[in-house]
């Protein structure tokens, strides 16, 4: 698997690195900004695979520190169901 793909409205990416319950990754700006995503879907090596809807991830990379520009590190608590410490919706599938 690539680091991430889309491929119908879903955006996948593996990520590998964690701390306990937090999961850490960087995503790009034009990842989210593509108008065909519609979901990320997050699968976490050795933990579950999660699903954020394309609004939540949207609005964490609005709400990035400037100086990373285009690039919007991640830290996401399936938990506690937040990215970032901002709260997000995350499905667990089947």
């Amino acid at each position: 698997m690539k680091e991430h793909e889309l491929e119908d409205g879903t955006w996948t990416q593996r990520v590998v690195t964690h701390r306990g319950s937090v999961w850490r990754t960087i995503i790009r700006e034009s990842s989210v900004s593509d108008s065909r995503f519609r979901r990320g879907r997050f699968v976490l090596e050795g933990g579950p695979t999660i699903l954020i809807s394309a609004e939540d991830l949207r609005r964490i990379v609005a709400h990035r520190n400037p100086r990373h520009r285009s690039l919007c590190p991640l830290r996401i608590n399936p938990t506690e169901s937040t990215i970032n410490g901002e709260k997000v919706e995350i499905q667990i599938p089947d």
